[in-house]
């Protein structure tokens, strides 16, 4: 332990900080880490090293989305007041909080991080068949960022106006997508 008694290694650290956001009146979803099997091979024809290197780094990113716990805080849409808790407690316990709960799956980031990964397996290139059904792929993409008739991205964010039980619905519709 440190001299203010926070733990030293890594998943005692996180451990610690969870322990703590729920004692601050936070709902922790903690999901069972996901690893990246070593025993996979693209489908395609035309594998080269350099493919298999970046389907493996997309397919990690996709594993540390669906291993980040969801910490959904009490202020509801109460963002003044979100604004001010966050503050206090990025002051009191500095990166080991914002390490945390500003790296969420709850985040808009983290979540357009797995769905640029699970486009990206989707390209030729990869040869992946991920079964996903583009209509709902199409539906969870625009959640992230719309795009305007004529294809350009549109500056409204509809993510961040949503309540936290329609961001678990966008969250569970990644998580759906990307299991597959």
């Amino acid at each position: 332990m440190t001299e203010i008694g926070i733990p030293e290694a890594p998943q005692a650290r996180k451990d610690f900080m969870l322990n703590i956001l729920k004692d601050e009146g936070c709902s922790v979803f903690t999901p069972t880490k996901v690893e990246l099997s070593d025993e996979f091979q693209l489908l395609q024809e035309t594998q080269n090293t350099e493919d298999e290197q970046d389907a493996k780094s997309f397919l990690n990113r996709i594993t540390i989305y669906l291993s980040t716990p969801i910490v959904i805080d009490r202020f509801g849409s109460n963002n003044k007041a979100r604004e001010t808790w966050r503050r206090q407690m990025e002051k009191k316990w500095g990166n080991l909080f914002k390490d945390i709960y500003q790296q969420g799956r709850l985040r808009r980031i983290k979540m357009a991080v797995a769905i640029t990964a699970i486009s990206c397996l989707m390209q030729p290139d990869f040869g992946f068949n991920l079964g996903i059904n583009q209509e709902e792929w199409k539906e969870a993409s625009k959640m992230l960022k719309p795009e305007l008739a004529d294809g350009e991205k549109e500056t409204y964010d509809p993510y961040a106006h949503l309540g936290t039980a329609d961001k678990m619905k966008v969250i569970d519709k990644v998580n759906q997508l990307s299991w597959r």
